[in-house]
């Protein structure tokens, strides 16, 4: 589906990004923290501007932890207050003017244990 936004001055067109991030990746973790970093969409699967990137973290059992916005064109995240020696579920989403794109495939990701 598509819609179209338009104004007196010029038209343009955006839809839902067909495609997801590429080569996400856990780059650093500590006892409480975990950072990440995505490619961006490749331009034929955006559908528009990237406005900004939706993540969500969530524990091993899918229970959402927590979740917010990266503004385009960043393209990383480091997440902080997490528990030590923990694994957790990471996932990004391009998200344009209109809408969120698909999500890409969970990541399992561990913080370190405390002290080290």
């Amino acid at each position: 589906m598509q819609q179209v936004i338009q104004s007196n001055i010029f038209s343009r067109c955006f839809t839902v990004p067909i495609g997801t991030v590429a080569d996400l990746t856990p780059t650093a973790q500590t006892s409480e923290t975990l950072t990440f970093e995505w490619e961006e969409v490749p331009c034929g699967s955006r559908q528009g501007n990237i406005t900004y990137y939706q993540y969500e973290l969530y524990d091993v059992d899918m229970q959402f932890i927590k979740g917010d916005k990266v503004e385009a064109p960043i393209t990383n995240v480091t997440i902080v207050d997490l528990v030590p020696c923990t694994s957790y579920y990471f996932r990004v989403a391009p998200v344009t003017q209109i809408e969120t794109g698909p999500y890409s495939d969970n990541l399992l990701a561990n913080t370190s244990v405390a002290g080290m």
